[in-house]
């Protein structure tokens, strides 16, 4: 097992139990009285030290050092003196988290185990009076990336922008984030400094792409079409008009035919993101010679229609999202539709695409409540309970959605023959609740039931880029229905207006608890009967983390996780972590109830808990927890040094 969790970069502790003792309990309500709020006194603590840079030793003079935390949140930031000194006083007792900045260095936050990772740190606890003036921190320069881009021909290419991207775990899936970018000189040299340790994919797009050309070809079209119909009116008035007629028709083949030019290319030399190299950065390293062969690729002009089962709706937009993509936005297109339903993209590269279309139309009982509402405003036998529900008509169901999608493969040539059909959205229906009974005071038509699209990275996210995910008010009775939902993978969620002391317990449907298990909605099939409950229990699971003298150990990450695997997905809400305090304690809450188990990690990075591969290398390490609805427990832990 050791040998396999090293290529995770996490060492695992072994782990003892000490103390397992259940505590079951109810916390009573508090008051506050408001004529005591007085302003809290001045503390008395200090925190301080020095920062010196990690490859030298020497001062880390003028960095940003801040402090944030305690019961007041008391946040404030210093600079460092010539010595590299810093010191924090007048601190009130607290857990305070600690970190330095400098340009061209990495963040670093007290208590890393990997200083400049990114990594979480350790919260320092702060007696009342206490002085920690004696801290010792040390700031890592930013890792570089440099390298030569050339073009087809190998002559080095001049300012053209060359941008890094890092794997980081995001929503629970692994996906690359946008870390730095850099230009090249003349020798088509760039170099791109202050950069994390991690693995990161290099890219370039020259600046003067032909894809933009794609748009003048399509202005160029659109005014070629418009001479052709004029000269086609007129063609047998005159000879000349019909030689005219016939160089418009050769122009505008020889316009119809796919470019080329250079589209965004990955190191080494590649157009596909699938086949491009990945740079692995460590601490403060260099990393030279990563270089760029432009690449040349035929751009795809791609049209078609929208149709729909009566009049286009003018609020129609079209889609185009290139599939398998881990970096959010990357080649997703958005357009409008003509009149008459064409839409096209020009400079499209190579690649697997999903087109989709939407738009929204009043449904028949809204169109109803605002004639209804229009004719009640000189209408005077019209109640006043009678126009507030025409209102609520309105405001809570406004219109209905239409979709339309396609999957397209685009390899080089024109493709002008998409067609997409809009059709009704699904519609997802249940009820809410309350455990224990729903109080009197509720009013439920003033909350909002929504959809959160859960991470999938097998399928590109509509939320994204200009497609609404829709909700829904429910009625008195509490029961909701979500119209106009897209094939997908959802979870229904509270939106606003609900009670802040309730949390939502579960979410089920169909048997199935889609908090847990995404619900799968497919194109033709309506999902109904759910039903959403919520209370104010709580789980709490908490404990010490102490090493085999007993003394604490906050330079551990703990994660908790479901011993079943099938809850293992991208931001369960049955997988936590978190860091403990300098004094080893350590607190989980809002788990569901359910079996689990519980490690203690060195070094895990950001999110990596939610990698299935991850949790079985250290699932058989790991501790067995039970936790019941409501239940507080308390499992201390030792760890072996």
């Amino acid at each position: 097992m050791a040998r396999n969790l090293a290529r995770f970069g996490v060492a695992l502790a072994i782990v003892v139990v000490v103390l397992p003792a259940l505590v079951r309990t109810q916390t009573a309500p508090q008051t506050r009285d408001s004529r005591a709020a007085a302003p809290p006194p001045a503390g008395t603590g200090v925190i301080g030290g020095t920062l010196s840079i990690s490859d030298t030793g020497r001062p880390a003079r003028q960095a940003r050092v801040s402090i944030s935390g305690g019961e007041q949140r008391t946040v404030k930031s210093v600079t460092t003196d010539d010595q590299g000194h810093f010191a924090f006083t007048d601190l009130p007792a607290g857990t305070f988290s600690l970190t330095a900045t400098k340009p061209g260095f990495l963040d670093v936050t007290y208590g890393q185990r990997r200083p400049g990772s990114g990594r979480p740190g350790t919260p320092i606890q702060l007696a009342a009076g206490q002085k920690l003036d004696h801290i010792a921190l040390q700031i890592p320069r930013g890792g570089v990336i440099t390298g030569t881009v050339i073009d087809s021909f190998g002559d080095p290419m001049f300012n053209t922008q060359v941008r890094a991207m890092r794997y980081v775990m995001r929503n629970g899936l692994r996906t690359l984030q946008a870390a730095g970018s850099g230009s090249t000189d003349d020798r088509g040299i760039y170099r791109i400094p202050a950069l994390l340790p991690g693995d990161y994919i290099v890219s370039a797009l020259p600046r003067d792409s032909n894809a933009m050309m794609e748009v003048e070809l399509v202005r160029a079209k659109v005014e070629m079409a418009a001479a052709l119909e004029q000269l086609a009116a007129r063609q047998q008035s005159s000879d000349v008009m019909r030689e005219d007629l016939g160089k418009l028709i050769a122009v505008q083949s020889a316009l119809d035919q796919p470019t080329s030019g250079y589209a965004q290319t990955f190191h080494p030399g590649t157009s596909q993101l699938a086949s491009a190299t990945t740079v692995t950065l460590d601490i403060s390293e260099e990393k030279p010679a990563i270089d760029l062969r432009l690449q040349i690729v035929p751009f795809s002009m791609v049209s078609g229609t929208v149709m729909a089962p009566g009049p286009l709706p003018k609020s129609t937009q079209v889609q185009m999202v290139e599939m398998g993509q881990p970096i959010p936005g990357l080649n997703t297109r958005s357009t409008r539709v003509a009149a008459d339903g064409r839409f096209s993209f020009p400079g499209v590269p190579p690649g697997q695409y999903q087109i989709t279309a939407r738009a929204s139309v009043p449904t028949e009982a809204s169109e109803m409540a605002a004639i209804a509402l229009e004719r009640a405003k000189g209408a005077l036998d019209m109640t006043l309970a009678d126009k507030q529900n025409a209102k609520a008509m309105v405001a809570s169901d406004p219109a209905e959605s239409l979709w339309a999608m396609t999957d397209l493969a685009v390899n080089g040539g024109n493709i002008t023959d998409v067609s997409l059909s809009l059709q009704k959205g699904m519609s997802i229906s249940g009820s809410v609740t309350f455990d224990g009974g729903n109080p009197a005071s509720l009013d439920f038509t003033k909350m909002r039931v929504t959809l959160a699209a859960a991470p999938d990275a097998a399928s590109p996210s509509f939320g994204e880029g200009g497609m609404p995910i829709p909700d829904a008010a429910p009625d008195a009775s509490g029961r909701f229905t979500i119209r106009g939902v897209m094939p997908g993978k959802y979870r229904v969620v509270p939106g606003r207006g609900f009670p802040p002391a309730f949390t939502i317990q579960s979410s089920v449907f169909s048997g199935r608890d889609i908090l847990d298990i995404p619900l799968d909605v497919r194109a033709g099939e309506d999902q109904g009967g759910g039903v959403l409950t919520f209370g104010t229990a709580q789980t709490e699971l908490g404990g010490t983390l102490r090493d085999n003298a007993g003394k604490p150990v906050p330079d551990y990450t703990l994660v908790v996780f479901a011993t079943d695997q099938r809850m293992w997905l991208p931001g369960s809400r049955r997988i936590q972590a978190v860091r403990p305090a300098t004094d080893g304690r350590f607190s989980f809450k809002g788990l569901p109830p359910g079996e689990y188990r519980l490690a203690a990690l060195v070094d895990v990075e950001q999110g990596q808990w939610f990698d299935p591969a991850f949790l079985r290398e250290i699932g058989g390490a790991g501790i067995a927890v039970s936790l019941g609805r409501g239940e507080k427990k308390t499992q201390d832990l030792n760890v072996a040094r």
